[in-house]
């Protein structure tokens, strides 16, 4: 696929939108760690009761390793951070998910980088579109 998980959120493509929130993974993992699990479970807590407000999550590799695997690895961590927030009950329908794999660095180096290795979570009004401030 092309790493999208379809949701009723709308999608955010602008690349120049910087991120309420950023989680980082660990070299070559999708796992969460403690202070990645207590940012999910903020933000969760912060818009759990307020259906309007949906999440977009877009997730990046460092440019270590090669094109289709670093794809599929940050599919899987699009995956375990949407299935993060489903599990603090937030549905399905209110997340969108994007892995960009490689494709937007926040630092151009081939070596490995904890800086790229990351999730953008960003907070969308799900009535407008516009992200929102919370």
């Amino acid at each position: 696929g092309n790493g999208y998980h379809a949701a009723a959120t709308p999608t955010i493509t602008r690349k120049s939108i910087s991120p309420k929130y950023a989680i980082f993974f660990d070299f070559d993992s999708y796992y969460l760690n403690y202070n990645s699990a207590i940012t999910i479970s903020k933000i969760a807590n912060d818009i759990i009761d307020n259906p309007n407000i949906g999440i977009e999550i877009v997730t990046h590799t460092d440019l270590s390793g090669k094109l289709e695997y670093n794809q599929e690895l940050s599919e899987n961590r699009a995956q375990v951070v949407q299935d993060a927030f489903v599990v603090l009950g937030i549905t399905k329908e209110r997340i969108g998910s994007m892995g960009l794999g490689e494709s937007a660095p926040a630092k151009k180096t081939q070596a490995p980088c904890p800086e790229n290795r990351r999730a953008e979570i960003l907070l969308v009004n799900l009535q407008t579109g516009a992200l929102a401030e919370f």
